[in-house]
């Protein structure tokens, strides 16, 4: 195996022997790099590259067919891009030729596409997502456009984070509320507390009181856009309400 440091943020990142020499994208931060060969690349460089081109060949569209002698392998795994490579190819490692991500190539004509990729659901309109460009079905993994190749908005991850809490906590302020498990979802731990201890200690006198609140607070998480729910709740620490 060889390791080495990104030059751009440093992260450590471990690759096979094979893939000495080869261009990829940092998994840390994705700057463009160049892995350092090997001792047994540099001693064997055509046998390093005996398992494979150095580079697959992209396909202008995602959907249309392969160039004459060519076969149509599984799309990058890493961007999503329509490839393909000769016959003679298929069953080798190929390296992206835009991400530079190194894969082995298989044949999508022989059933060689893994089943649980859920970039395998375009053909079903990915769930309602579609490139803004073309309007081309994409999925959820692809970071440019199979057919037009333009890169894809990505989702902010601060906002899935909301939109994960702000469901965890909406559901359980109306199924549970009365006990503060939606404060403690949030972080919220001395309204939690006190919740608990009001609905515990009062013999459950206090849980209807205290259930009440969290059905308004649940229904006012569960209401707000991802974006207000952020702004509100986790950058302004609103505990109440």
């Amino acid at each position: 195996m060889i390791r080495f440091s990104c030059p751009g943020c440093g992260r450590v990142v471990e690759v096979s022997d094979a893939d000495g020499g080869l261009k990829m994208n940092c998994p840390g931060c994705g700057q463009r790099v160049e892995t350092p060969a090997s001792n047994k690349a540099a001693s064997g460089k055509a046998e390093s590259r005996a398992d494979g081109p150095e580079s697959a060949r992209p396909r202008l569209s995602a959907t249309a067919g392969p160039d004459e002698g060519l076969v149509a392998i599984e799309d990058c795994p890493e961007c999503g891009k329509a490839l393909q490579v000769p016959e003679a190819d298929v069953g080798r490692r190929v390296a992206c030729p835009r991400c530079g991500h190194v894969f082995r190539a298989r044949d999508l004509t022989r059933g060689g596409r893994d089943k649980d990729d859920d970039r395998r659901d375009r053909g079903k309109g990915s769930g309602g997502r579609y490139c803004p460009a073309c309007g081309a079905a994409v999925s959820k993994r692809d970071r440019h456009c199979p057919e037009c190749d333009e890169p894809q908005p990505q989702r902010d991850p601060a906002l899935a984070e909301a939109n994960s809490k702000k469901t965890a906590a909406g559901v359980c302020a109306i199924l549970i509320g009365g006990f503060g498990i939606h404060k403690f979802i949030l972080g919220y731990t001395t309204p939690g507390v006190i919740m608990l201890l009001l609905s515990l200690l009062t013999c459950g006198i206090a849980y209807p009181i205290m259930h009440i609140i969290s059905i308004v607070e649940g229904i006012t998480y569960l209401t707000k856009s991802d974006e207000d729910f952020y702004r509100i709740y986790m950058l302004g620490k609103k505990e109440w309400f």
